[in-house]
Order: structure tokens, then sequence, then C-alpha cells
């Protein structure tokens, strides 16, 4: 009898480990994608993982992962070091969803009060420009290996409208789900072709789009100006010329 009972014991745990086993397998390979770490942060910083409910603290040295929503309470700022080294900056009281090589912000909607606004310097690996693309509500921002900010904002009809800054690099602009089509850029054509084209951005050139009509005028911007009125911008620009300097690990001013 006592044979059989240490036999049924044995049986029973072998029983228990595998099934801790396989549930250790599974939680493995349910287990999203990390995308990069929080590098620095300010104030109320949250993440909901993707097919999730709940929100949870976001701190520094956490891990994102693909599919995150991140969100910044009235104050807050947090930079994530993405995974090939480029860095996400996002301002307070902004929404920004984590996809591979895409970050989308966030509109506003009902009672919201969102910016979403972000900064996005784009590192190279192997000595070619990492690819991203940055996506709003009213445009889709190609990035390559460049510098820029991408702010959602409202107009005077509380209509979302999207600014595109570009610092350093070449971003190429659409609307979401518009056929990316290569154009000399940006010239006066027909009301159908503007719905079609891409406009291609430079440093120090910026451009705003609405939801509907021509995608808008490129504009030169200041950098140095910016800086003198724009505490958002001066933030990131002094943020970048202590990480140049200082490498990798910098803090953030």
């Amino acid at each position: 009898m006592t044979s059989i009972k240490y036999k049924l014991l044995g049986v029973f745990v072998a029983a228990l480990v595998a099934s801790l086993a396989l549930a250790d397998d599974q939680e493995k390979e349910e287990k999203p994608e990390a995308q990069g770490k929080v590098s620095w942060r300010k104030g109320d910083v949250e993440r909901r993982p993707a097919g999730k409910e709940k929100w949870g603290a976001l701190d520094k040295g956490d891990a994102v992962y693909l599919g995150d929503v991140v969100r910044t309470g009235k104050g807050a700022r947090v930079e994530i070091r993405l995974k090939d080294k480029s860095l996400l900056r996002i301002d307070q009281k902004s929404k920004i969803t984590l996809s591979r090589f895409q970050i989308e912000a966030s509109a506003a909607t009902g009672n919201e009060d969102l910016l979403s606004r972000v900064w996005l310097k784009v590192k190279k690996r192997d000595g070619k420009p990492s690819n991203y693309e940055v996506s709003t509500p009213t445009a889709v921002a190609g990035v390559r290996g460049t510098v820029l900010r991408v702010d959602v904002e409202k107009d005077k009809d509380d209509n979302d409208v999207t600014l595109v800054k570009v610092y350093t690099g070449k971003v190429d602009v659409t609307r979401p789900k518009g056929p990316r089509v290569e154009v000399p850029g940006p010239d006066e054509v027909s009301k159908d072709t503007w719905e079609k084209i891409v406009i291609e951005l430079m440093g120090k050139e910026q451009i705003r789009i609405g939801k509907s009509g021509p995608l808008g005028k490129v504009a030169k911007f200041d950098p140095d100006d910016e800086k003198k009125t724009d505490e958002w911008a001066r933030w990131n620009q002094e943020r970048d010329e202590v990480e140049e300097k200082s490498g990798d690990e910098a803090e953030a001013p």
C-alpha cells in the first residue's frame, strides 16, 4: 500500500511539474516583443499592454512591448530608448501606441484632454538609418534617419490637425491609408492629385495637415528661434545635445 501511495504521489508531482513547465512555455510564447526601455521619466506615466484594459505605472528601467499604449499625465514626460537605440520622447497629456517600427499618436476624443506630442531621434544601424513611421489621425510620416517632431493639434473648428517638423534628415508625409507615390513637391497640383501625393520634408522644414483638402504647404522654421519660445522643443534639443556628448546613458536635463 505504501508503495502504491508513493507511486501515486510521484505521478502527481510529475504531472504538476509538467503543467507548470507547459504554463511557463505558454507564457514565454505569449509574451510580446520588447520594443525598448524607459530611460527617463517625470510625472505620471502609464502603460496599457495590448489587448488589456488595465493601466499600470511605467517607471525608469521598465520595458515597453509591441502593442503597448503609453499615456502621460499633466506635467509628465517620458523618454524611451528603443531597441535600435533610437530615442522616442513623449510630452505631457499624450497617448501613443507602439508597433513594430511604427508609432501612433492619438487625438483627443470625448472629454479627453490630449496634446499627443512626440519627438523621435532615429539612430543608424550598421551605417544605415532605421525606418520608422509616425501616424496620427490625419497624417503618416515615413522617417529615415532623422530628428523630427509630431504634434496632434486642434484647429479653430475643433478638427484634428497634424504638425510635422523635421530638424535633420528627410521625412515623407502623406495621409493615412493613402497611396505612397514619390513626386517632386511641394508643387501646385489639382485637388484630386493632392489626395495621392507624398510631401518630402527636409531639415528645418514643417507642414500642417488636416483631414481633408490640400496637404498643406511646406514652410521653413529656425530651430534656434524655436528654442526661445517653445519649451518642449528647447528641452528636446538640449537633451539631444547632452545625449550626443555623453552617450546612450545620459541623464535628461
